[in-house]
């Protein structure tokens, strides 16, 4: 997984799509834990991707990437990301991922 600052509220994360030789069962959503970083008692957010299955079944590639922008942010903060997915249940989160949005203002000439 990979994140980075799309802008002053928002990062966008990156990550490789699972195969189904990797999972147990079908992949049902992805999940994000987000908090700010180095914040005792920092409120988490989980936010959730959803798979959705077409009745025609299709090769999964697993060099396919996923990208989310989480857009609600507050500007110059660091937040922990840590991912997951959803099968028949919520496997284990990843390491966490540290990353920074944006510092905020207006450009000056």
């Amino acid at each position: 997984m990979t994140a980075y600052n799309a802008s002053s509220t928002a990062i966008t994360v990156e990550f490789q799509a699972y195969s189904p030789e990797q999972l147990n069962g079908i992949l049902r959503k992805y999940v994000f834990k987000i908090l700010k970083a180095k914040v005792v008692n920092s409120p988490h957010w989980i936010y959730t991707i959803p798979i959705h299955h077409s009745r025609r079944r299709r090769a999964a590639s697993g060099d396919s990437v996923i990208q989310n922008t989480l857009s609600w942010l507050e500007e110059y903060t660091v937040y922990s990301i840590q991912a997951s997915v959803f099968t028949n249940k919520q496997g284990p989160y990843s390491a966490v991922l540290n990353v920074s949005t944006d510092e905020g203002g207006n450009l000056r000439a």
